[in-house]
């Protein structure tokens, strides 16, 4: 990748206005998470082709992956107009719906694409979350069932589907879920964490608990995630009579809601 980079920008610097250039070095950069980049190099790929369907969904992957999914609407309707047979512009589409609650819009997408390829990668998981979304929970858990059917390494609909049987009240099919996460994802924190409030739930040994909930808090980098790992802790100590670390962690707690709130 980095020897790709660097023959790229050897090459722009030639020729800065070679469109499939600037898109292989934005499909780079959107693999590295450098979102902001991959939007200014789309821009540039449209001042010279505004009918560049990649450009347009590139920009509008980098708009979603900060979850402004209204910047990303315009852009994906712009992509499908132009490559309407695109199957994963479609899908984003769907999804960039989902994200705005315009559910009648998105379900009919899905539908769509599921019965042209039923196989299709995150389709009955973006199926599974307007269903949650919509509150139609038996249908939720049987899309993010066939995820998991099609694709058994699927973290998110195994992650939702898991916090599906928590809200039911099936522990046991919660915590399975979460510890199957935690063996094939040990890298994300929403596992842990709520495998420690699952564990909280069923009132088992306490020790279990802190420890799932510091290393879900060892991983963690959102704020929200950062307030739920010290409630879980605070839990424990109270429960525990551990007064000096439960005001500790309570703090922390506190600190982290007000950047939250903050930012809101």
């Amino acid at each position: 990748t980095e020897e790709a980079k660097v023959l790229l920008d050897a090459f722009l610097r030639d020729q800065p206005d070679n469109t499939p250039a600037l898109i292989t070095m934005a499909g780079i950069l959107n693999e590295e998470g450098r979102y902001e980049e991959v939007a200014a190099l789309a821009k540039r790929v449209l001042a010279v082709d505004d009918r560049n369907a990649q450009a347009y969904a590139l920009m509008a992957g980098a708009a979603m992956h900060v979850n402004d999914h209204s910047a990303a609407l315009p852009l994906l309707e712009k992509a499908v107009e132009i490559q309407p047979k695109l199957t994963r512009n479609r899908l984003n589409l769907a999804a960039a719906n989902v994200g705005l609650g315009r559910f009648t819009v998105a379900e009919p997408i899905l539908v769509d694409i599921l019965a042209e390829k039923p196989k299709f990668p995150i389709a009955h998981f973006h199926l599974g979350l307007l269903y949650e979304e919509q509150g139609r929970v038996d249908e939720a858990m049987a899309a993010y069932a066939k995820e998991l059917e099609l694709y058994p390494d699927s973290v998110m609909a195994r992650f939702n589907l898991g916090n599906l049987y928590f809200r039911l009240g099936d522990l046991e099919a919660a915590e399975s879920e979460m510890r199957t996460l935690i063996d094939e994802a040990s890298d994300k924190p929403k596992p842990y964490l709520f495998l420690a409030r699952v564990l909280l739930k069923q009132e088992r040994e306490l020790t279990e608990v802190e420890h799932f909930a510091r290393a879900g808090l060892d991983r963690a980098e959102a704020d929200d995630l950062k307030v739920l790992g010290y409630y879980l802790l605070a839990d424990v100590y109270s429960r525990q009579g551990r007064q000096a670390e439960l005001d500790q962690v309570l703090e922390r707690a506190q600190y982290y809601r007000s950047r939250i709130e903050g930012a809101g």
